[in-house]
């Protein structure tokens, strides 16, 4: 027994399994092994059955896998408290997490997609990156209703002047974070 006013401290380490699936490189952790991370939990792997989320906040950018029917918990794939959201931030993480191996379909708010298009940040003439609105045109904005589609996003046309780091023919979903981080927060899942 330990006398009266001893002091005792116990650590666990629960991560110690995981962390061989994780590497460190300059600002980024980020996982290094996305199969054997899901073999660690038993989980059958199927790229198709999971998206690619990525989100940032004033004070982190992060990736995570999200399963599409919401039967596991979120993966965590990249963290980085320094990094900002610009290209080519981003084209370094998804070169890191092997995305052109996995290819994912990605999903995220407007402005890390439209970042991931190659499209130009800012106030920018041609923001969307489903169509041409023209962002300019304040007196078409509550008149014209028909836009014509964007078609391909070739950098240098349409204030697109970044080749495209995603799978577009994946898709690219978008959704506002604060539903995602709210239904995370409370446990439920997005349908």
């Amino acid at each position: 027994m330990l006398t009266p006013g001893t002091s005792f401290s116990w650590y666990r380490h629960r991560e110690k399994e995981f962390t061989q699936f994780f590497s460190k490189e300059g600002n980024l952790v980020f996982c290094n092994d996305v199969q054997g991370l899901m073999k660690c939990f038993d989980i059958e792997y199927d790229p198709s059955e999971w998206s690619l989320f990525i989100d940032s906040s004033k004070t982190s950018l992060k990736a995570v896998l999200l399963h599409i029917g919401n039967s596991f918990a979120s993966l965590p794939l990249g963290n980085s408290v320094h990094l900002e959201v610009n290209y080519n931030d981003l084209s370094m993480i998804l070169e890191k997490i092997n995305y052109q191996e996995h290819r994912w379909m990605v999903c995220g708010d407007f402005k890390m997609l439209t970042m991931l298009l190659g499209q130009q940040a800012g106030y920018t003439k041609y923001p969307c990156f489903l169509c041409l609105w023209d962002s300019r045109a304040r007196d078409l904005h509550w008149t014209k209703t028909d836009w014509s589609l964007r078609g391909a996003v070739t950098p240098g046309e349409n204030k697109c002047h970044k080749y495209n780091l995603g799978s577009t023919s994946k898709g690219f979903i978008t959704t506002s974070s604060y539903k995602i981080r709210a239904y995370e927060n409370k446990g439920i899942g997005i349908n």
